[in-house]
C-alpha cells in the first residue's frame, strides 16, 4: 500500500511539473463527462470538513464518510489500547456487518442526492 501512495504522490507531482495548468483534474470527472453525480462526490469535502471539526458539514456532504471515519478511529483506538496493554483489554473485532451498514449508508446517501431538489454538492 506504502509503495503505490508513492507512486501515486510521484506521478501527481510528475503531472504538476509537466502540465502548468491543472484545473482540468480538480472536481469529480464522472460529473464532469456525464453531468450525473458519482456515488462518492463529496467524499473529499467530507474529509476536509472532519479534519476542521465540521462533523454536520461533513455529513451533508457524504455521511458514508463520516460512519467509515468513525468506525476506523474506533478499531484502531481499540486496538492500540489492547496492544498497550498487553492484551489485557478486549480487542476490537472487525464485523461483516459494519461493511454492510456502510453500504447501506452509501447507497442510501447516493439516492437522497439524486432526488432532493436543491441538494447540491
Amino acid at each position: 500500500m506504502l509503495i503505490t501512495l508513492l507512486i501515486g504522490t510521484a506521478v501527481y507531482i510528475l503531472l504538476l511539473r509537466v502540465l502548468p495548468d491543472t484545473s482540468w483534474l480538480e472536481g469529480c470527472q464522472i460529473r464532469r463527462f456525464t453531468g450525473v453525480i458519482c456515488p462518492a462526490c463529496g467524499t473529499t469535502r467530507a474529509v476536509l470538513a472532519m479534519l476542521h471539526g465540521h462533523i454536520l458539514t461533513a455529513m451533508y456532504y457524504h455521511v458514508a464518510t463520516v460512519y467509515l471515519a468513525c468506525i476506523c478511529i474506533i478499531y484502531l483506538v481499540g486496538n492500540t489500547i489492547r496492544l498497550a496493554t498487553n492484551g489485557r483489554t478486549p480487542l476490537v473485532r472487525f464485523r461483516l456487518w459494519y461493511v454492510y451498514v456502510w453500504l447501506g449508508i452509501f447507497v442510501v446517501s447516493y439516492v437522497v442526492k439524486l432526488v432532493v431538489p436543491g441538494y447540491v454538492i
